[in-house]
């Protein structure tokens, strides 16, 4: 299912968060109760140190997220340049070998579609515990033990929370990883499909297409021009060989009744 759509494996049950929660304040409360002045401090120096720790991590996967963002917006420009060719009918592409591209490109958008939205559901604005100026700050109605005591129970509550929340983004960008390695399969798949298919792709459409279609021809010849003067007649040419005798031809009446006359005239008058 996650090479299809990485999706979390389950929503956080949050009576048992609760439940969780208020087990690791019992066992930090009962933790403390009969622990020393010196041991108290180094516990509160410990849950100190685990705040501090929780930050730089939440810190680290929040670095990340961003630059899943950043990354999946110049792969949806890829996928979207694609589209556009695709749809346009730029690319010359066979039938069978179209189909396979369309659906490679369909699978690597929703691969994209999917890591955004986790990225951006892990930088989601949450609520965060931290430690205030108040919490520096002497409480005379307690003893330096009790206040110790205190700080460690609460210290302890704030390093649940931040770290359910931490877990939370940590979850986020594991989907949005395997989307993004979805992605990069789909990818050299489109690689591939589009190797395969370029040698069936005509290699002249566009010289072909301006042969064949007359209005693009017409268009590109644009209209005629006036008609230019009339040159110098040129000097004659040599007299060519003379051709073959013809057959003789039958005598007509005519020609026979004048050459009976003229004889006639000239021998007997």
């Amino acid at each position: 299912m996650d090479f299809v759509l990485p999706w979390a494996n389950g929503a956080i049950n949050s009576a048992q968060c609760d439940e969780k929660r208020e087990g690791a304040i019992k066992e930090a409360s009962e933790g403390v109760k009969e622990a020393d002045l010196k041991s108290l401090k180094r516990s509160k120096e410990s849950m100190t140190g685990l705040l501090e720790s929780d930050e730089d991590r939440r810190a680290s996967v929040d670095g990340r997220l961003t630059t899943m963002v950043g990354l999946a917006s110049i792969a949806a420009a890829l996928v979207t340049g694609i589209i556009v060719a695709q749809a346009s009918g730029t690319l010359k592409i066979e039938s069978p070998a179209r189909w396979v591209i369309a659906i490679v490109v369909l699978y690597l958008a929703l691969q994209l579609c999917d890591a955004i939205c986790w990225a951006i559901h892990g930088l989601q604005r949450k609520d965060y515990f931290s430690l205030t100026a108040t919490d520096a700050l002497p409480k005379p109605n307690l003893s330096e033990e009790e206040r110790l005591r205190a700080d460690i129970v609460e210290r302890a509550e704030m390093l649940h929370d931040n770290r359910k929340i931490t877990d939370e983004k940590v979850t986020a960008m594991a989907v949005a990883h395997r989307a993004a390695m979805n992605f990069a399969v789909g990818l050299f798949a489109l690689a591939v499909a589009g190797l395969l298919a370029s040698p069936r792709a005509p290699q002249n459409a566009a010289l072909d297409a301006l042969k064949t279609d007359v209005a693009i021809r017409a268009m590109l010849q644009g209209p005629p021009g006036p008609q230019g003067p009339q040159g110098q007649p040129g000097s004659a040419g040599a007299a060519g060989p003379r051709g073959p005798r013809g057959l003789p031809g039958t005598q007509s009446k005519l020609t026979h009744a004048v050459t009976a006359t003229r004889g006639k005239q000239g021998g007997h008058p």
